[in-house]
């Protein structure tokens, strides 16, 4: 994990506890609020950015990408047939 991403986990961790809000959180990150609530949802969910960047990549995810789906076949779209990347 970069120090950019570790930055933005931090901040996205302080938003959940609610000690700044979902616009400061924009604002220090230099993305939408909109954006910074589908983080949010990304993170709530156990998901993690960078196992659907690689599954899109190379056809298959990363054996620590969380919640079981070690090594698993993907379609070429990148995503599993249900249509979400971890269950």
């Amino acid at each position: 994990m970069s120090a950019r991403e570790g930055d933005r986990l931090k901040v996205l961790h302080e938003v959940r506890k609610r000690l700044i809000t979902q616009k400061q959180a924009a604002v220090e990150l230099e993305l939408s609020v909109r954006w910074v609530r589908t983080l949010l949802k990304r993170l709530g969910a156990g998901r993690r950015q960078c196992a659907a960047t690689k599954a899109a990549r190379t056809g298959f995810e990363p054996e620590d990408a969380g919640g079981g789906c070690g090594g698993t076949p993907v379609n070429p779209a990148g995503w599993k047939a249900g249509g979400r990347s971890c269950t």
